[in-house]
């Protein structure tokens, strides 16, 4: 019997061997980690500008994921989500022979096909080609259609160049739309989103996606934040705005279904919920993280940021208390909340004999209903809070006998 060390030094070696079968489907992230400008706001590793490396990336990416593939012949390939950087920032040529290998390679009964896109990028040639290549969501990075905000966000992008993109989309695009927005930007008011709000709305996007501005170390908006060029917004101002924007997404017909996404019927990100429920996914390209099954374990594989290497990635067996806490993590941010059961029958633990002491704490907040544990709307807002109480209650003796992935 091999032990843990040989177990990944015998992945490590060969890349990848089988770990997926029929019975788990597998998601798959591409990070294309080119941008034309670098956001104030932005941690995600990506390269602004030209970049040399167009090619050659590309080319890994295409070899990881055939080697991949190769390796699981009758793998059932659930979402795409293609992201960065910006992929949408790429040479059209490019970018379109890039989505053919991709053909070649992925199955053809994907169910959700999606590409984040900047505004400026936006034009009919370009939509006619994603449509040709069978993707079928796209993600469009708004932010903001203020122009005070995009110049604090150092947003490469404008008011009009967004509107023309949109009205871009109406008329050339017929396949599913998600819009980002950005709130508690220094100097943002909630009039403002709302307005945002109220222009995209008339663009009948299936989702939206609302996120609270976090300055991340090393980031230039950070930088300006500690020399006190910009201040942030306060506690209450921000939580007064993203309540003002939930009110008005749930009176016109989006319904809250994770704490930053909102979506009309059926039009939730199956790709990202894939995430949230911790199903297992397959990451490509420089500093991409896969997370899929092996010898009834998760394997967690890190690519490198560096481009020449990023096929060498670190493997890693996730111990049980850390694999826990990731479905915690992830499981409290969906307005549903945890399902129970699932969690049970992962790992040894009895959830409510585990976390007393938290429930107990938390019970003002916490519902339980249909097998699902979650925080109502107050709770929500002290997600962080709640998220580090239930944390220090795992046990430090949790045995490493769990089994993932669930049957589907």
């Amino acid at each position: 019997m091999r032990n843990k060390s040989s177990c990944l030094s015998l992945v490590s070696s060969r890349l990848f061997i089988q770990v997926v079968n029929t019975a788990y489907p597998v998601s798959i992230y591409i990070h294309i980690p080119f941008c034309t400008k670098k956001c104030g706001y932005c941690d995600f590793y990506s390269i602004s500008g030209g970049s040399s490396y167009y090619s050659s990336v590309l080319e890994r990416i295409i070899l990881q994921l055939k080697t991949f593939i190769a390796k699981n012949p009758v793998i059932d390939v659930y979402t795409v989500y293609i992201g960065g950087g910006t992929p949408s920032s790429l040479p059209l040529n490019l970018l379109e022979s890039f989505l053919s290998a991709l053909e070649d390679i992925l199955p053809s009964n994907v169910e959700e096909f999606t590409m984040e896109v900047n505004p400026e990028d936006i034009h009919k040639p370009f939509l006619e080609m994603l449509f040709s290549h069978h993707i079928n969501r796209i993600s469009m990075g708004v932010q903001s259609l203020n122009e005070s905000v995009l110049k604090v966000l150092e947003r490469n992008t404008s008011r009009y160049k967004t509107l023309k993109a949109l009205d871009c989309l109406a008329s050339n695009w017929q396949e599913n739309i998600s819009f980002d927005l950005i709130t508690s930007v220094p100097g943002q008011e909630t009039a403002d989103t709302l307005r945002d709000l109220q222009t995209l709305l008339k663009f009948s996007p299936g989702h939206i996606s609302l996120y609270t501005l976090t300055f991340e170390n090393g980031t230039p908006l950070t930088k300006k934040l500690e020399e006190g060029t910009i201040h942030k917004v306060s506690e209450e101002h921000e939580a007064a705005m993203f309540d003002g924007c939930t009110d008005y997404l749930e009176e016109n017909g989006y319904y809250r279904y994770e704490i930053s996404n909102f979506s009309t019927p059926g039009e939730q990100s199956l790709h990202n919920k894939v995430y949230w429920d911790l199903n297992p996914y397959f990451g490509a390209g420089p500093s991409a993280v896969s997370t899929i099954p092996f010898q009834n374990k998760a394997l967690r594989i890190e690519n490198p940021r560096d481009m020449k290497s990023f096929l060498h990635g670190n493997f890693e067996l996730i111990n049980s208390q850390s694999f826990l806490l990731e479905h915690l993590l992830m499981g409290f941010r969906l307005i549903k909340g945890i399902h129970v059961g699932r969690i049970e029958s992962i790992f040894p633990i009895d959830i409510f004999s585990t976390f007393t002491r938290t429930i107990d704490n938390w019970s003002r907040n916490l519902k339980f209903n249909e097998g699902y544990l979650s925080l109502d709307r107050s709770g929500l807002m002290l997600l962080n809070k709640f998220l580090s109480d239930i944390a220090d209650e795992i046990p430090e003796d949790l045995p490493e006998n769990y089994s993932w992935p669930l049957r589907s």
